[in-house]
Order: structure tokens, then C-alpha cells, then sequence
């Protein structure tokens, strides 16, 4: 998203340039505008309306993906065995298998499990821990 709104506002300064060109060139006289140089406007103009359309969708689809509640139907359950000491026994762990980072670059789960149970998220690749409950 971020890279569109670049390829916007780049496209919006070329072509105000341009106009900006164009338009001095006609109060000195020249009214001659080059097939090339109209060609290269009108794909700006295309490149800025995809990007805007583009900003729009992601804008509406992202308010709407985290306004939408997680579905529950397709969960992902992983059971572990406590050690001794402890004497819990089996801890299930159920959490949704898409989940997916908001644009704050956060991402909502819930976790269910037994009560009285430690919870530790460790990261996947570099085992770092994130978060102890």
C-alpha cells in the first residue's frame, strides 16, 4: 500500500510538470504536442487512478477484515504433556490457524486453555519469547 501511495504522488508531480510545461509552451506560441508526450500523460493518469483505486480497496478491505470477528471453525488443536512436578496432566491449546497482521502490525488470537496453566509465545524461527501468561 504504501509503495502505491509513492507511485501516486510521483505520478501527480510528473504530471503537474508536464501542465505546468505544456502550458508555457502555448503562451510562447509552440501548440505542437508530441504523440509520445501524450501517450506517457495518459499512462500516468491510468498508473494514478489503478494506484488510487488500489489505496481505496486496501483501505476498505483491511477496516473490514479487522471488524470481522476470527472464525472459530477452523482451529488448530495441539495438546502437551505437563511435566511431573506439575501434576496438571494434558493441556490443550486451540488457536486459528490463518491469522494475519493488521496494518498496525499486530495480530488478535485468542487462546484457550486449562486454568492454572502457564502459557509462554515463543517466536517460530527464532524461539525468542514474545509473551508468558
Amino acid at each position: 500500500m504504501n509503495l502505491m501511495i509513492v507511485l501516486a504522488v510521483i505520478a501527480i508531480i510528473i504530471l503537474a510538470a508536464q501542465y505546468f510545461s505544456q502550458l508555457r509552451k502555448n503562451r510562447n506560441g509552440n501548440n505542437f504536442v508530441s504523440g509520445g508526450r501524450v501517450f506517457f500523460n495518459w499512462t500516468l493518469v491510468a498508473v494514478l487512478v489503478i494506484c488510487v483505486g488500489g489505496i481505496i480497496f486496501g483501505s476498505v478491505h483491511s477496516h473490514r477484515q479487522e471488524a470481522k470477528p476470527a472464525q472459530t471453525d477452523k482451529t488448530e488443536n495441539v495438546e502437551y504433556t505437563a511435566s511431573d512436578s506439575d501434576n496438571l496432566g494434558k493441556v490443550s491449546v486451540q488457536f486459528d490457524r490463518k491469522v494475519t497482521l493488521n496494518d498496525n502490525g499486530e495480530a488478535k488470537v485468542k487462546f484457550k486453555v486449562s486454568p492454572q496453566t502457564t502459557l509462554t509465545i515463543r517466536g517460530h524461527k527464532s524461539k525468542e519469547i514474545v509473551k508468558t501468561f
